[in-house]
C-alpha cells in the first residue's frame, strides 16, 4: 500500500477544502459539522491507497463526504438543522461566487427535488462528470443525465420567459 504523498495532500487539501465544506455543509445543514467531516475525509484520504484512489481522487473525495455526511445525519437522527443561522458564514462564504457564477440559476435549482438538486450542484458547481457524479450518489449514468436534463428543462423555461419579458420591456429584468 502506498500512502498518499505529503506534497499531493497538501495541494489536494488546497484544492477541495472548500468545495467540500460547501458540499458537506448544504447536506448537513451546519457549517462547524461540515468542517468536521471534511477534516475526517482528508484523513481518510491520507491514509488511503494512493495507487488505488488516484485515478478517481476528486469523485472519491466527494463520494466519501457525501457518505460521512449522511453517516453523521443517521447517527445523529436528524435530517434537517432547524437553526440555519450557523450557515451565514458559509452564505457569505459562497456569495461572490453564486453572483458571478450564475446565482440566479442556483437559486432556481433550490427550487428542485433533493436528488435533482444534488446531481446538479456535483455538475454545475463542482464541475463533476456524469460518471463521476453517479460514483459519487451511487446512481447509474443514465440516471444522473436523465436527473441533469429534466432539472434543466424548467431552468430554461424559466429563464426563456424572463428573457422574453426583458425584451418586451426594453431589457429591464423583472
Amino acid at each position: 500500500m502506498t500512502q498518499v504523498p505529503e506534497k499531493k495532500l497538501q495541494e489536494t487539501i488546497v484544492a477541495y477544502n472548500r468545495p467540500l465544506t460547501h458540499y458537506v455543509a448544504l447536506i448537513v445543514g451546519d457549517l462547524e459539522r461540515a468542517r468536521d467531516i471534511v477534516q475526517e475525509v482528508f484523513i481518510r484520504y491520507w491514509k488511503a491507497d494512493y495507487e488505488t484512489i488516484q485515478t478517481y481522487e476528486r469523485p472519491w473525495l466527494f463520494r466519501v463526504s457525501r457518505n460521512l455526511a449522511l453517516d453523521t445525519l443517521k447517527r445523529e437522527k436528524r435530517y434537517q438543522h432547524t437553526d440555519n443561522s450557523e450557515l451565514i458564514e458559509l452564505a457569505a462564504m459562497s456569495y461572490q461566487e453564486n453572483q458571478s457564477e450564475g446565482g440566479e440559476l442556483l437559486g432556481m435549482m433550490e427550487r428542485l427535488p433533493k436528488n435533482q438538486r444534488e446531481v446538479m450542484r456535483l455538475k454545475f458547481q463542482y464541475d463533476l462528470s456524469y460518471k463521476e457524479i453517479a460514483e459519487v450518489t451511487g446512481h447509474s449514468v443514465s440516471n444522473v443525465g436523465f436527473l441533469i436534463h429534466t432539472g434543466i428543462k424548467p431552468m430554461k423555461k424559466k429563464l426563456g420567459e424572463e428573457t422574453n419579458k426583458a425584451e418586451a420591456t426594453g431589457g429591464k429584468k423583472s
